[in-house]
């Protein structure tokens, strides 16, 4: 009987606790947006260069489908129960190449994979792309950092290198809103990236 107790005192307090999971509840994916179509105007000019974006590379703890947070310095660790739709340096990808396409100011835009006889290749090495919560009396910040170098091709000489930072606060400490913050931080690095890279195409 005093198993019996113990089981059922067991039972009843996971069933209490609203932090655990539900059985099958899915675990709930998020994905990356692209910078939106501004339109072409009459000082727009439309180069005849193709680029390649290549896959992003990623600090190792960064490069799979959590969601990282910095709980305090030199440490890094992830949210419960929340992914990333793919692989985090797939979807920075997808949404570079998208916002390139989106200023129809190139002949074209893709991937290595599709063997492409590009001008141009973009790489990108993704340094930060986590919320830092290190700072316990200030609100989370996403941050977002970006080395880029954007390589002549067949040469393979380096064009241009900078480094893109961005940080936003995290108003709200739900995870909708951790995303929408670290969406929005990679945004604001790629309308500063686009046009950079549009300057130095020739």
């Amino acid at each position: 009987m005093k198993g019996f107790l113990t089981i059922s005192v067991c039972a009843l307090m996971l069933s209490s606790c609203s932090i655990l999971p539900q059985p099958g509840e899915p675990i709930k994916k998020y994905t990356l947006q692209s910078v939106k179509p501004s339109g072409l105007t009459s000082s727009d000019v439309v180069r005849s260069r193709q680029l390649i974006v290549g896959l992003p590379m990623l600090y190792p703890p960064l490069d799979n489908v959590r969601i990282a947070l910095k709980p305090q310095e030199q440490t890094i660790d992830y949210y419960a129960d929340v992914e990333w739709a793919d692989r985090l340096g797939v979807l920075l990808q997808e949404s570079l190449i998208y916002s390139l396409q989106n200023t129809g100011r190139l002949r074209g835009v893709s991937r290595p994979t599709e063997s492409i006889q590009a001008d141009y290749a973009l790489k990108v090495e993704v340094r930060k792309f986590y919320v830092d919560q290190s700072d316990k009396t200030q609100n989370p910040v996403a941050q977002v950092a970006y080395m880029v170098h954007l390589v002549k091709l067949p040469e393979r000489h380096i064009v241009a290198s900078h480094l893109f930072t961005h940080t936003q606060t995290v108003s709200e400490n739900t995870m909708d809103m951790i995303v929408k913050s670290l969406n929005a931080a990679h945004l604001e690095v790629t309308k500063t990236l686009v046009p950079w890279i549009l300057e130095h195409v020739r």
